[in-house]
């Protein structure tokens, strides 16, 4: 499904090439969302969903996220991300990997539309992997999707947000 919703986005709007002027993503992201987050369960390998919230902030090319979850009754988890992307748009490092992951691909649309991929290394469940991750807001909704690979297994989406933004 997050093929087709890039896929959506590279039909409807400006494919800029890499290494052009970076997107302003905390421009683009700012304010308050609320949707959830669906994440695969090592445990049982099932998926769960929370229900969840962010507010983004920051100058330019670099973004902040404080994300609260709503883990069951009487538990609320918060975390906070920091991203930052290269100023020629080339790399994304985020606190999630913590190497800075190559840019594949950059689309901006009408307002603060944006899509963006990249593509690094990072440790799951104690393992290395390749990460991959996908930004895109198309109007009013936004969702950042990790997906992760072991070598010589297939993708697997490692964690979901859905968002909606907040009025």
């Amino acid at each position: 499904m997050i093929r087709n919703i890039i896929g959506l986005v590279a039909v409807c709007c400006v494919e800029l090439p890499l290494h052009a002027a970076p997107p302003d993503l905390a421009q683009s992201l700012a304010g308050d969302w609320t949707g959830s987050l669906q994440y695969r369960d090592f445990s049982s390998n099932k998926q769960v969903v929370l229900p969840a919230t962010v507010t983004f902030s920051g100058p330019g090319t670099a973004l902040q996220g404080d994300y609260v979850y709503d883990d069951g009754p009487g538990k609320t988890v918060k975390s906070r991300e920091q991203w930052s992307l290269a100023p020629d748009g080339a790399t994304l490092k985020t606190d999630a990997t913590g190497t800075p992951a190559r840019v594949t691909a950059y689309r901006a649309g009408n307002g603060a539309d944006v899509a963006l991929e990249a593509e690094g290394t990072g440790e799951e469940n104690r393992q290395p992997v390749a990460v991959r991750t996908r930004l895109e807001r198309q109007g009013d909704t936004l969702t950042i999707t990790r997906l992760t690979q072991l070598p010589g297994q297939p993708w697997l989406t490692r964690h979901t947000y859905r968002f909606v933004k907040a009025e």
